[in-house]
């Protein structure tokens, strides 16, 4: 098991992230970590055209705790594309939008039909 560590202000320095870039130059991740309950917990961040924000990741988190990293990284991930949706106003961010969409519910071939 990983050992998080934390700083003075209880934010994760070393979660275990996954990043999705896309070739305008946008970019957002998702980290997991362990947090004081012994549950996972996620933090997001966003670098767009213009903008930029995250949500950091608590060591005294009391929502957004999940049993499994698996959870933990899925519920941040629909969170992150939730609040990417809200922000496309001009569509800008609609290539990342779809590569979440696939991470999230990736579509998978019928075992026949890759022959």
């Amino acid at each position: 098991m990983n050992e998080f560590i934390y700083n003075e202000h209880g934010v994760c320095e070393n979660a275990i992230l996954q990043t999705y870039k896309c070739l305008k130059g946008y970019e957002a991740q998702v980290g997991v970590a362990i947090v004081e309950n012994g549950l996972w917990s996620y933090e997001i961040r966003f670098n767009g055209h213009e903008q930029g924000w995250g949500y950091p990741l608590i060591y005294h988190a009391k929502h957004c705790v999940y049993k499994t990293k698996d959870e933990a990284f899925n519920a941040g991930l629909e969170l992150l594309l939730s609040q990417i949706k809200h922000n496309n106003d001009f569509k800008r961010y609609d290539r990342l939008i779809n590569i979440l969409q696939n991470e999230l519910c990736p579509i998978i071939e019928p075992q026949l039909s890759l022959f």
